[in-house]
């Protein structure tokens, strides 16, 4: 179990690591758009009428910001703590589920190094999160099929709306 636990560590000091070296700037349009919008409901201002991105990810952003709403970067290594972990637990969860615990270390060391993931966690795109989210979906859906419980497959569904609230492009998977 140390040896998961580390792995799920590696994970997010990867990620917190690149989210500094990414810093305080922005380096995406896509970026500033969702974190302006983040702000804007921080400020209790909602949605402006021109936004036409992702909902879920300014709503993310919000809630990670929340306590230091100035600072990008301290934004950068929330959002890369937290698809680190979650996403190091979920992944090591589903992979020991469905392949074993030897395969699910190995995901779990690739997850933790693998350069465009490690970028992914520390730049400020919806798309670390919604990995995260839809392989908790395919966590409770295997959970599902193993234990036929009702709501494992409620959470499986919920989590499956909630991939497409930050990546539409997730409705191709229902």
């Amino acid at each position: 179990h140390y040896s998961t636990i580390a792995l799920i560590a590696l994970a997010a000091v990867t990620r917190v690591a690149a989210a500094l070296v990414l810093g305080d700037r922005f380096h995406f349009v896509d970026e500033t758009i969702y974190v302006d919008a983040a702000r804007q409901l921080l400020a209790g201002h909602g949605f402006d009428a021109t936004y036409a991105n992702v909902p879920a990810q300014p709503v993310f952003l919000a809630v990670l910001a929340a306590p230091w709403p100035g600072s990008l970067v301290l934004l950068r290594c929330a959002h890369g703590l937290v698809t680190g972990v979650l996403g190091g637990a979920v992944l090591h969860a589903l992979g020991t589920r469905m392949v074993g615990v030897g395969a699910a270390r190995v995901a779990l060391v690739l997850y933790a190094v693998d350069p465009l993931a490690v970028v992914a966690g520390g730049l400020l795109y919806p798309e670390a999160i919604a990995a995260v989210v839809l392989a908790g979906a395919l966590l409770a859906a295997v959970t599902t099929v193993h234990r036929d419980r009702y709501l494992t497959t409620a959470i499986s569904g919920v989590l499956l709306g909630l991939t497409i609230l930050f990546r539409p492009v997730a409705v191709v998977l229902i």
